[in-house]
């Protein structure tokens, strides 16, 4: 229990990688577009950015938003893995 809360299995998806990307892409953006990390430790950003280059080069995308983030471990999210 945290602040006083009762922790729940939704709190779960918070830990995602693609969490925020997705949060970012779709509420502060508006947009409908792709989001999906390449995970790699510290070449993720690069990972990404291959992505980004190939989906411009195949036509896939006109632009690409490129970047890498972390999603944080905090006690909410593992004690939701408990509840």
């Amino acid at each position: 229990e945290l602040r006083g809360e009762r922790v729940t299995s939704k709190y779960c998806p918070l830990g995602f990688a693609d969490m925020p990307g997705d949060f970012l892409n779709a509420y502060v953006l508006k947009s409908l577009g792709q989001t999906g990390p390449a995970l790699g430790a510290c070449a993720t950003f690069l990972y990404n950015l291959q992505r980004g280059v190939d989906d411009i080069r195949s036509g896939r995308a006109r632009i690409a938003v490129v970047g890498a983030s972390e999603a944080p471990i905090l006690p909410s999210l593992m004690e939701g893995y408990v509840a």
